[in-house]
Parts: structure tokens; sequence; C-alpha cells
């Protein structure tokens, strides 16, 4: 990759001129010393070949787990991290990945033949999914089966599955016709899953024996809300004189209430009670926000957009009842959707939207200008701070201040960007390669990592610093998962020592030093290569775990590619193994026995088991069970 101002995805805004090249040189190093910048942390890539996959949604919990769903095609590789899972898809198929913090594969999970547009998480960890799918499929990823079969040629699904990936319950609807998807998914403080997409006419939006028949014209916006137990609670749409409808995202607020986006075309009543309440868009289709309550009742909805094609493409809520919407709008538009007038201007462009919880105006910034410009999806961090993601074709200005930041791809790049909550540029950046990436979601932890999947084709370079972190696909176009953190990248850190200098796979470890990150994410930790989890830092202190997979060696912190190594190495300790207990209790000689426990070893030679004074022979092992003989 190249370095400075003239690489594409550059970082920072040259505003100033020096006289002398040396002054010139040393303002330079200063002005990057001062400023936020994205700091990369990983990247993980699959995919087969020769198909398009695509990472559809990422989401993370709590503790920093992150969830990626993606779709699939052809046969390779589906595991993101460093082992190699091969699978052959039966058409577009789903895959689901939990991976630890430090960017660790925990489990794979795969539906067949179904397409995943988005993933939310219940408080518990429940992983809930929404998409579509055709003829009759099995929705359980585990030895169990639990079929659905679609009434026409694509039905819109929900999935729920627990934090392990194990099979809760699965419901479907649809019409007969093509196109019903669910597109988005949340879930609600009380565990209420909350659907939204769109429908190909009059469906029963009732998974269960009940029936709750709604009545689009032609292509209808869908909001469907169940419980936790996937019982029906309410489904609306949104219906007029249009062709085209539909709620492309959800979200909800703290009380439950719901707000929906997306696109609709002609005039549409977008009050689903006995009341009425009709927008109009203009020549083609417009960007339509709508708040309903809890029990699925009209609040207010707002439209805004020109002439062109406009689309609502993601939204999100912050704990105040503000609500962002993402997307694209081609031509000049106009963002306020109250009396006043808010006109921003491009041939085909992104767009990011605030409005406060009664729906009037805060502000709007255009992205991208005088090129291809698509904002697929929104997200916002603790401080509220709005991060989005997408991809571009043709030189873009990201500053939608009186400032410029222009970045230059090199085809179809695939681009994260930063605003405050006032709308104000903080920073930018591309990545990609010669052909064609795409950012697809965003999420932010609630560590502030910055999480993106999509697609990316040929050779790319996910690292936005000096450092070049590259992958080449598979074969067409493969997923990724990247994550970064966003901080000032300061002097290079030096590294004295660590104290324990031994110890077990958890175990808690001091790092000493100078020029750390005060930011515990932004300080990348690895243990003889394998990365472990920053729990806090301070300018000289790093406090962190010994991973699980670390052998003994050398301990490194790295800082937006300024990498320290301290003197000595250190040494991990292997845990005892535990039997917690055995299957069956009896039985004679040539019993087949399965003990469970924790800390076997994965190598069946390296696991010695006596019965009484008599060697057993291990047939098979894991971290957790040993099948003897």
């Amino acid at each position: 990759m190249l370095t400075n101002n003239n690489r594409p995805g550059t970082l920072l805004r040259p505003t100033y001129v020096g006289i002398l090249l040396t002054g010139l040189f040393v303002f330079i190093a200063q002005f990057l010393l001062a400023q936020e910048v994205p700091i990369f942390q990983y990247a993980r890539v699959a995919g087969g070949n020769p198909n398009t996959d695509r990472g559809k949604s990422v989401v993370t919990d709590a503790g920093g787990y992150v969830y990626l769903v993606s779709e699939f095609r052809g046969t390779g590789d589906i595991d993101p991290g460093p082992a190699v899972v091969t699978k052959t898809a039966t058409g577009t198929d789903l895959i689901l990945v939990k991976i630890d913090p430090s960017g660790n594969t925990v489990w794979i999970k795969a539906i067949n033949s179904a397409t995943a547009m988005d993933m939310a998480l219940d408080d518990s960890g429940n992983i809930f999914l929404t998409g579509g799918f055709s003829s009759t499929i099995d929705f359980d990823p585990g030895p169990g089966v639990s079929n659905l079969t679609s009434l026409g040629y694509n039905d819109a699904f929900v999935l729920k599955l627990d934090n392990d990936g194990n099979f809760i319950w699965a419901k479907s609807f649809g019409t007969t016709n093509p196109n019903d998807i669910g597109y988005s998914i949340a879930v609600d403080p009380s565990g209420n899953v909350i659907t939204s997409g769109q429908i190909a006419g009059a469906t029963d939006l009732d998974p269960g024996p009940g029936v709750s028949m709604v009545t689009p014209t032609g292509y209808g916006a869908f909001v469907q809300k169940l419980d936790t137990n996937g019982s029906f609670v309410w489904g609306i749409t949104f219906s007029g004189s249009s062709n085209i409808d539909a709620a492309r995202a959800v979200a909800t607020d703290v009380a439950g209430n719901v707000y929906v986006t997306g696109l609709f075309t002609g005039t549409s009543d977008f009050d689903p009670g006995p009341g009425t309440f009709t927008m109009t868009a203009l020549t083609y289709s417009n960007v339509f926000v709508a708040k309903l309550t809890a029990n699925g009742n009209f609040s207010w909805a707002k439209s805004f957009g020109g002439p062109g094609w406009d689309y609502g493409n993601s939204i999100t809520v912050d704990p105040l009842g503000n609500v962002y919407t993402a997307g694209q709008f081609g031509g000049p538009a106009d963002f306020d959707p109250g009396p006043g007038v808010f006109t921003l201007t491009t041939v085909l462009g992104g767009f990011v939207s605030k409005l406060d919880t009664n729906g009037n105006f805060v502000w709007a910034t255009a992205q991208g200008s005088g090129g291809w410009f698509v904002t697929n999806s929104i997200a916002l961090d603790t401080s509220g701070d709005v991060y989005t993601t997408g991809y571009f074709l043709g030189s873009a200005d990201f500053d939608p201040g009186p400032g410029t930041f222009t970045i230059v791809p090199n085809s179809y790049d695939a681009f994260v960007s930063k605003l405050t909550s006032s709308g104000n540029f903080v920073w930018a950046t591309s990545f990609g390669g010669p052909n064609r990436d795409e950012g697809n979601a965003i999420t932010v932890d609630p560590f502030d990592n910055i999480y993106t999947t999509g697609s990316y084709e040929t050779t790319a370079d996910f690292n936005p610093g000096a450092c070049v972190n590259s992958f080449t696909v598979a074969g067409g176009a493969d997923l990724f998962l990247q994550k970064m953190s966003t901080g000032i990248i300061g002097p290079p850190p030096t590294f004295s020592s660590f104290t324990p200098t031994s110890g077990y796979p958890g175990a808690t470890v001091t790092l000493a030093g100078t020029n750390f990150s005060t930011v515990p994410g932004i300080n990348v930790v690895r243990f003889n290569g394998v990365q472990s989890i920053v729990t806090a830092s301070t300018a000289t202190s790093i406090t962190t775990t010994v991973p699980a997979g670390a052998t003994t060696g050398p301990v490194t912190v790295e800082i937006a590619c300024q990498t320290a190594t301290a003197p000595g190495n250190f040494t991990v300790l292997i845990p005892p193994p535990v039997i917690t207990s055995f299957s069956p209790v009896s039985g004679p000689i040539g019993t087949t026995v399965t003990l469970t426990g924790t800390d076997f070893g994965t190598t069946i030679s390296n696991n010695i088991v006596y019965f009484g004074a008599r060697r057993a022979t291990v047939t098979s092992a894991s971290p957790t069970s040993l099948t003897v003989v």
C-alpha cells in the first residue's frame, strides 16, 4: 500500500502547505500524531470458488464476541479464521460464525439454501436471523430437523438460535408470488422480535395457527412483531397506489417503539390503523421514515428525497430517541421532511439523516459527489458518534462540511466513515483492490471497536494505516470481516517487562512500558503470535489475559503498525486435565466409554487413560471429550 496523501484511502486531509521541505516533513509528522484516525485490528476472509460470497450482517454482544452471517456459494473454506472448514453449498447457503474478541472462530453453523439478510441479538445472547428461502428447507443447523416450506418462489423467515448456535424455533410467511423477504430484524428490550421487509401481495403475517392478513398494492412494505417464543403479536403493511414499497431496515428504542425506513413510490398510507396518513413520492422513489408504538400503532411518518431513486437502507436510534438513517439518493433532494428546506445535491450519492424523536429535522449530510456512492449501513458508538459503510466509484469527498477530504478508490472500493453526533467529519478510509469491493454492514461493540463486513474481489488490503494486510480471494468474490478501533497515533511504544512470566491460559498478565494507548482496544497484544484480550490500559501499563491456544514465546504490543517486543519469553503452562463424568459407568472389557471434562489434548496420542492398572485405547479426542475402549 502507498503511504501519505498520494495513496487511495488516505487518512488525513492536507490542509496546510509548508515552505521548506524539512519543515513540511516535521509538520506533517506532528499533524499525523494529533489526529484521530482508524486503527486496524484484524481482517478475516472466507469464501468459495468460483462464486460470490458476501458478509451480510455483523453484530456483537456485551462481552465483545462477534457474530457474522453471510451468503455462501460453490465450494470453499467457510471458516474466516486460520483453520480450514470446507463446504459445498447446495445453492445459496446461510453461514453463521461466532468469533471471540481476539478474532478466533468459536463455532460455525450452516442453513442450506437459505439467504440471510440481517441478524440481531437479545440481552441473553440468543441469535435472530431473517431473510428468504424457497421450497422446503431444514432450519435446524444441528442434528435435528425443522422443515419450513415456502408458499411461493420466495418466502420470508425468522430464525431463533441460542448463543451456542442451537436451534430454538423458525417461522415463515409469504405469498404464492416471488420476492417475499425479510430485510431487517431487531429485538426490543422485552425480547420481542421485529422484522421488516417486502411482500408481493396478500399475506398472512401470523406464522402460527391464527390469521392476520394484510393486502398491499403491488410490492408492499411490512413490519411484523413476534414474541420471544415466536408467537404472533402484530403485523402491518403500508399500502396505497404505489407499485414498489419496501421496509429495508427496522430498529427499536428503549421503550419498545419501532422505527422503519425504506423506499416507496406513488402515494402510500403510512398509518396502519383506521386513520390515514398519506405521503406521495416524487418522480421515482423517495425515502420514508416511520415510527410505530410498541403496539404497532402509528406515531408519525416522514419522507424526503428528490426526483431520482432514493432509498433508506439502514436505521438506528440513540438513547434519546433520535433517529439516524443512511441510504442513497440521486440528484438534488430536500432532506428536511418538515416545512423547511435542506437540499443536498449529487449525481448518485449516499446520505446520513438525523431526525429527533418526533420526526423533526436535525441535520443531513451527503456522502460522495460526482461518482457512484452507496451507503449501506449505519451504527453508533457509546458516545453517539456515527459510523457508516458502503461502496463508491470515482473520487469522493467524505467531509460534509466546508473542508475537503477526498479519497480516490482503486475501482469500486468499500469505505468506513465516522461523523460526530452533530454530523461533523472525523475521519474516513477506504479499502479494496482493482475490482469490486463492498461494505454491506457495520456495527460497534461496547468497547467502541468497529466491525465491517461485505465482499471483495481479487486482492484487497484491509489496513488503513501504513502496514499492509492483504488477502486474495479463492475465486469470484469472498466475504470479509474487518475490525478497527479509533484513536490518536502517538510515538512508538516501548515494552520493558511483563508479570508474571508464566501462567495458564486465562491468567492475568500486566505489561509495563511507555507510549501505550489509554484506549484498551488500540493496544494489540500477542503471546507468541496469538492475540489476547486487553482489559485495561494506561500510557505505561496494559492488563491482558493469556489467550487460548498460545504457546511459549515472545510477547508483543502493536499500536497502529508500531510494534514493541519485551525481553524474554512468556511460558505458557499446560493446565491439568479434569474428568467431570464418564458414560457408561460399567461394562465388560471392550466397552466404548466417553469421558467428559476439560483440558484434554486434541492429539489422540497425547491422552493416556487407565482403568485401574489397564491402559485403554483412545479413539477420538477433543478439549472436552475423549472416546476410549
